[in-house]
């Protein structure tokens, strides 16, 4: 009967079924951390989304001039803007490189209402996102290490599709 065909043991023994491959140890434990870091860059692209709401919505426009509201300068500004320094002219004087040249329009994007709530909500998206990027630096750091550990110990074997994750991890 064909019922007898689910057992699967049965429908390997008739090649019906290919047998799974499971991947290798430290290439599971290696797409682990992969997947991991990946959820924090996310995390840390959305907490970077919510500090600029904030920002927009004490009508701070620092997004409009700076290239990168993640950058040195804007990082700074805004630290100072959290630390209660309310005069957009010494805040806009915290420009680096060629953001300097920018001033005048430094100064109008940084003349906004900054309430005391929404100062500790930017206080709180700069820490958070130190924290992640802290956290994905590890992984990264991690995720090297066992790349390299499992690169070692996979080029070892006789097993040709350990041989061929070996190439792909060592980037051969």
């Amino acid at each position: 009967p064909s019922t007898t065909l689910f057992r699967s043991g049965a429908v390997q023994r008739l090649g019906r079924l290919a047998t799974a491959w499971i991947a290798p140890t430290e290439v599971r434990e290696l797409r682990e951390l992969s997947r991991y870091r990946s959820s924090l860059i996310r995390d840390r692209a959305r907490t970077l989304n919510r500090l600029q709401k904030v920002l927009e919505a004490a009508n701070i426009k620092l997004a409009s001039v700076v290239s990168d509201i993640d950058g040195v300068s804007a990082r700074q500004m805004l630290e100072g803007l959290v630390a209660g320094h309310k005069d957009a002219e010494e805040l806009a004087k915290l420009a680096k490189g060629r953001l300097k040249e920018k001033h005048a329009q430094l100064v109008e994007a940084l003349s906004g209402r900054l309430q005391a709530h929404q100062s500790f909500l930017i206080a709180e998206h700069l820490a958070l996102m130190d924290h992640l990027e802290g956290a994905i630096e590890r992984l990264s750091q991690q995720f090297q290490l066992l790349a390299e550990n499992a690169a070692g110990v996979v080029v070892e074997t006789d097993d040709e599709p350990r041989r061929e994750i070996a190439r792909a991890l060592s980037g051969d």
